[in-house]
């Protein structure tokens, strides 16, 4: 069902109907795209989250699990009950 017949499914303007819709698709789906760049450079929140979530283990030193900036302002806290 359409507002108006001539842009339904069989309607006079089908073609029309469809570029639009299509058109509409891919500009949402760039929209999405590149909020994602956007978002990391210009938030360093937003950096280090994403940053965690795809390199997690890889950044970790020892076997502590934890990514290396974790590890590092633990550092002083571990050499301190150590003593």
């Amino acid at each position: 069902m359409s507002l108006v017949p001539d842009f339904a499914k069989n309607g006079r303007y089908i073609n029309t109907n469809q570029v639009s819709w299509s058109i509409g698709f891919v500009t949402e789906s760039l929209n999405c795209s590149v909020n994602i760049f956007m978002y990391y450079t210009m938030s360093t929140k937003y950096r280090s989250t994403i940053q965690a979530l795809i390199c997690g283990r890889c950044r970790s030193s020892g076997d502590s699990g934890k990514p290396a900036a974790e590890d590092e302002d633990d550092a002083p806290r571990k050499k301190k009950s150590q003593r």
